[in-house]
């Protein structure tokens, strides 16, 4: 099923009103209240994801592997366009070794089930962008609520470090110095009232889009996120 997605950017002096107002809103609606989520980017060799989410491009595509604390592995697919978002899932069958040394493919890491037809669509769609190679491992707290078809998280300490395997040469590792509260729904624009409160501003926030930059040197990558008051 798809949805919508909208992002907020929340500078980090502001993070804690945020929090304390989601808290006393929204607080323990959600089974897995906060945690730290870890994902696995890949990317083509031409980094055509990473185009994607900075160049404004009305489809983009993510391939990435995502893990919780709870020990549950996942090897999805993001698309988005202007119809809203679709995912897919495939849980992974062993838990890999995320050792950067030690990453194997993004297909590799997939089912080997025939009969997994998550698996299956996942390998069929995902070779429109030909090879894939891992590029960025991100790392962040979230926080997470909901009310009736709204899920909202706040994402907090945010992380990005190079794998060392693209091809690209891509190193280094960085924080990124915002949170972003994302709200998810099936809904044509979220009605709620908190948002008028934190007085926060939609914007097309990318975990990766922003992370790369920062990793590539890009100059002024953080410039609009923090002109958001």
């Amino acid at each position: 099923m798809n949805y919508n997605e909208y992002k907020y950017v929340i500078e980090l002096d502001r993070v804690p009103y945020a929090v304390a107002l989601l808290e006393s809103l929204y607080g323990n609606t959600d089974p897995y209240p906060h945690g730290t989520v870890n994902s696995l980017y890949y990317d083509s060799l031409s980094l055509a994801m990473y185009e994607q989410c900075v160049g404004g491009n009305e489809f983009k595509a993510k391939y990435r592997v995502r893990w919780y604390d709870g020990g549950l592995y996942q090897a999805q697919i993001k698309d988005k366009d202007m119809y809203g978002i679709g995912k897919l899932k495939s849980r992974l069958p062993y838990q890999p070794n995320t050792a950067i040394a030690d990453l194997p493919t993004y297909w590799h890491m997939l089912p080997l089930t025939e009969g997994e037809r998550t698996a299956m669509d996942i390998r069929a769609r995902g070779t429109r962008m030909g090879p894939v190679y891992s590029v960025a491992h991100i790392r962040y707290h979230r926080r997470r609520y909901r009310s009736f078809d709204f899920r909202m998280n706040i994402d907090t300490n945010i992380e990005i470090e190079s794998t060392g395997k693209h091809p690209m040469g891509v190193v280094g590792k960085q924080r990124i110095p915002l949170a972003v509260l994302e709200i998810k729904t099936t809904q044509d624009r979220p009605k709620l009232p908190f948002l008028g409160a934190l007085k926060l501003r939609q914007d097309s926030f990318s975990k990766y889009g922003l992370g790369m930059q920062l990793l590539l040197s890009e100059p002024d990558a953080l410039n609009k996120y923090l002109t958001v008051r």
